[in-house]
């Protein structure tokens, strides 16, 4: 009986000790996985219209503030913008 009670106690203890080490593994990986996906902001960029089919385009690059205008004449460009993250796949998938 004392065997049995023995066993019963060094099994749950060791599945305590588990669920710790699990629960540690845990929140290391959610730890990790915030660094990976900080973002910030790397420039600006304005348009004005400065007269028929002309624009100037002002980039701002942060966080230097140092800027550059460029003047756009014509109608063949996009201003829709697409934000481009450099994560890699992997760590997509957790």
């Amino acid at each position: 009986m004392k065997a049995l009670v023995r066993a019963c106690a060094a099994l749950f203890a060791l599945a305590l000790v588990a669920l710790g080490a699990a629960a540690g593994f845990l929140a290391l990986g959610l730890r990790s996985y915030e660094r990976l996906t900080f973002e910030q902001p790397v420039a600006e960029l304005e348009f004005a219209a400065r007269g028929p089919q002309q624009y100037e385009a002002t980039l701002t690059r942060l966080p230097s503030g140092e800027r550059e205008s460029f003047v756009l004449a014509g109608d063949d460009f996009d201003d829709r913008f697409e934000p481009v993250l450099l994560i890699p796949r992997i760590y997509t998938f957790g």
